[in-house]
């Protein structure tokens, strides 16, 4: 670990054991927290709000508990009582903001109560996480699986963006593109009624400290400077990270998809 990196380790690490041993203490405990959710889908920028979020002393975000792989075999009851006794649960009162990420393609029978109870929940608070260049969540997304790896430490080395180009179809781009687009829609009009802020994944890389503090404040807490140790995976340029890059920026020409090839700096 490089030597600049380990003050930052050392208070991340500090402020996620204080709030495990806070929480571990039989006193102290309730539910007066603010409730929110990360919502979005993979490769947004969720796991990079999720690990500064978890910086603060006195928030608390559990990352992904309702992800399909822990509620496979669930009911529809089932997976609202793993909701309370797993995640919305009791915590120490130094908790003063509990969340979770919530992703869009969490769907299916034994969710339907459950994305059903927080649209009905008035103190269930939003933070809509989007990505304006949808190409590039969908080379993330590919990379990802394709090199096993979901995010990257501040201490671990680069990979070279030849082995994590990939090929795309334009078929493939489409229906991302659409997806993406309604999917957000859809949502933004699920929780109309909800206190939602929306938060860009371009905006948090570039101004880190304007995008937090606002999500702070949306949070009810005490501003603190939030850290993480985690770094960008893909920064080089789409050119370099889609093998058939010029095939596709020339197939989206004359399309409103086009801006999504077109990068400045």
């Amino acid at each position: 670990m490089k030597l600049s990196v380990l003050p930052v380790y050392l208070r991340t690490v500090a402020a996620i054991y204080t709030k495990r041993a806070a929480n571990l203490l039989p006193v102290w405990k309730g539910k007066g927290y603010t409730t929110f959710a990360i919502l979005g889908r993979a490769r947004t920028g969720s796991t990079l709000l999720h690990t500064y979020l978890n910086s603060h002393t006195r928030i608390l975000s559990i990352d992904e508990f309702l992800h399909p792989a822990n509620t496979i075999t669930f009911t529809p009851d089932q997976t609202l009582e793993y909701l309370h006794t797993t995640g919305l649960k009791k915590y120490s009162g130094l908790i003063q903001a509990l969340g979770f990420k919530l992703f869009y393609e969490w769907q299916g029978e034994r969710y339907t109560p459950m994305w059903d109870l927080f649209r009905q929940d008035p103190a269930l608070k939003i933070i809509h996480l989007k990505r304006r260049n949808h190409l590039r969540s969908l080379v993330s997304l590919r990379i990802a699986l394709k090199n096993k790896k979901w995010s990257k430490g501040v201490y671990e080395a680069g990979e070279s963006a030849y082995s994590k180009a990939v090929l795309l179809s334009q078929e493939e781009c489409l229906q991302h593109f659409k997806a993406m687009e309604e999917e957000e829609k859809q949502f933004d009009m699920f929780f109309e009624k909800q206190h939602k802020i929306e938060l860009f994944y371009e905006d948090l890389v570039k101004n880190p400290e304007k995008e937090l503090a606002r999500v702070q404040t949306f949070l009810g807490v005490k501003q603190h400077r939030l850290e993480t140790l985690l770094s960008r995976q893909n920064p080089e340029a789409l050119s370099e990270l889609v093998v058939n890059f010029q095939e596709l920026e020339y197939a989206f020409r004359g399309t409103k998809w086009h801006a999504f090839f077109v990068e400045n700096g």
